[in-house]
């Protein structure tokens, strides 16, 4: 057998890969209390359209990945600021638009976890929570939002 040196390139750094994986570090703790920060209304006087959507904003930690937190039923969109602490500010500012397919935000993961971080190397950073869709019903976690 004939050992190529870019096989053994790929399968080691592969090998490193899923060490690290396995070994993930957990994120920093927050630089700021994300329940005291500054939130935006998007819609001040309410979302045009939506006067008759009766769904509530629910938050829960899902099953399939614990310490994960999702949002899910949002329909007044806001906008949460963080911002560096004073003297450390360069001027810049991110929007930070969450994942989830429409139907959810991964609210801690996505969202206040990179702004904070954008914050600590002093970039102001808005998380915009965006109106969803219904959640789908297929997982036994949504029974946990159920209110």
């Amino acid at each position: 057998m004939i050992e190529k040196p870019h096989v053994r390139l790929v399968f080691t750094t592969l090998l490193g890969l899923t060490a690290s994986i396995g070994h993930a570090q957990k994120p920093p703790l927050p630089d700021q209390v994300w329940s005291t920060l500054p939130v935006i209304k998007v819609w001040p006087g309410g979302v045009p359209g939506s006067e008759h959507d009766n769904r509530k904003e629910a938050t829960a930690e899902t099953s399939f990945a614990l310490g994960v937190h999702f949002v899910i039923n949002v329909t007044s969109p806001t906008l949460t600021v963080f911002q560096p602490k004073s003297g450390n500010s360069t001027g810049t500012v991110v929007l930070i638009c969450l994942g989830g397919a429409f139907r959810m935000h991964s609210i801690e993961n996505e969202g206040y976890h990179v702004a904070d971080w954008f914050a600590q190397h002093g970039v102001t950073a808005f998380v915009l929570k965006y109106r969803l869709a219904d959640p789908p019903r297929a997982y036994d976690w949504w029974s946990r939002w159920e209110a």
